[in-house]
């Protein structure tokens, strides 16, 4: 269940954010809890005790500034995910130094936010996912998560793949043939050239 808050001084405005969340998970059929608040002291009290996994904040309130009161969020919890609702399209650059995840323009509601939560949950499952290596080298199979990986080097018979850990496995063998779902970007190199490959794809090493 994910849990998301949204705030805005305009209730009308509230409804109509909800709705669209709540219809957007529903289309990935993803369970979400909403809860919505009308000021950012009603927002910051709740969120001594509810923990959210997802904040929409509008930035011009009557008494806070959205930016501002996600900088002290960000004081207390690095990971939350922020995504800005606003007219203020000009303040979008004063909210990099937040680290949103998006910034969904009013004037552009209804597509924004269905590309803002299709990418969210996307990247919500690529890093839950935790997909596993696994190689047979002299007898003992190391099975590793992909996310641990550096770069798969090939020398050779030899094909090493290295590490977080600062270790790695040595296969010895004609063919090595190696095929991940790569949930992060991976230098392979081979004879001394190495080439970045990017995420989410496919790729087989010979």
């Amino acid at each position: 269940m994910m849990k998301i808050a949204v705030c805005d001084d305009n209730l009308s405005v509230i409804r109509i954010i909800k709705s669209s969340i709540i219809d957007c998970f529903q289309s990935h059929k993803v369970d979400c809890e909403v809860d919505t608040y009308s000021s950012y002291e009603e927002l910051e009290k709740r969120l001594k005790d509810e923990p959210y996994d997802l904040l929409f904040l509008d930035i011009k309130t009557p008494t806070v500034d959205g930016v501002e009161f996600a900088e002290k969020v960000r004081e207390n919890n690095s990971d939350i995910t922020i995504i800005f609702i606003s007219s203020k399209e000009e303040r979008v650059f004063d909210t990099f130094k937040v680290k949103p995840f998006a910034f969904v323009r009013k004037s552009n509601f209804l597509t924004d936010i269905t590309d803002v939560i299709d990418r969210f949950l996307l990247t919500a499952k690529e890093n839950s996912d935790d997909h596993k290596l696994s190689v047979i080298s002299h007898g003992v199979r190391f099975t590793e998560s992909i996310k641990d990986i550096v770069y798969i080097e090939g020398k050779g018979i030899y094909q090493i793949v290295h590490f977080v850990q600062k270790y790695f496995v040595n296969h010895i063998g004609k063919v090595l043939t190696i095929v991940v779902l790569l949930s992060l970007a991976v230098c392979i190199c081979w004879n001394m050239q190495c080439k970045c490959v990017q995420k989410n794809i496919f790729y087989k090493i010979w």
